[in-house]
């Protein structure tokens, strides 16, 4: 498994160990379900997709027609963000990145929870070390 997939994966891990996010998917106000709620493209990466499917969150290879959130990066600012150097919500307004929504179906439930799945992507670089390591280690390729 090359080094973005493992990330990739113990981003899935911490997903489905959030207590708030399992809570926040039973909720009838949840319209994740059975939707891709995150398109990730890195720069020099594959594009990886956030589905939510039974209430679970699948990270995976692939592409969505509409996903709910888009987002478009350099690995550089990947890097910054995930392990702190650079706060999460001004990193989705940085020009060098590129965010686009499905805004039919972004509501402000789903919103708060694409960013709480988005800030457990950046704890997770902070509190483990070895995925912090990772994601240094990351080549900065097609910047």
């Amino acid at each position: 498994m090359d080094t973005f997939a493992k990330i990739m994966s113990c981003w899935e891990e911490v997903l489905n160990q959030d207590g708030e996010l399992e809570e926040r998917n039973k909720s009838i106000y949840s319209s994740l379900e059975g939707r891709t709620a995150i398109q990730l493209k890195v720069a020099g990466q594959p594009t990886y997709v956030v589905d939510v499917k039974g209430g679970k969150f699948k990270v995976h290879q692939d592409s969505a027609t509409n996903p709910l959130l888009h987002w478009k990066l350099p690995a550089s600012l990947f890097k910054d963000v995930i392990v702190g150097k650079h706060r999460l919500i001004y990193s989705l307004l940085d020009p060098r990145g590129t965010l686009s929504f499905d805004t039919l179906h972004f509501t402000h439930w789903n919103g708060a929870t694409i960013i709480e799945m988005l800030f457990l992507a950046c704890e997770m670089g902070h509190k483990n070390s070895e995925v912090s390591k990772l994601v240094e280690g990351l080549e900065e390729r097609g910047e």
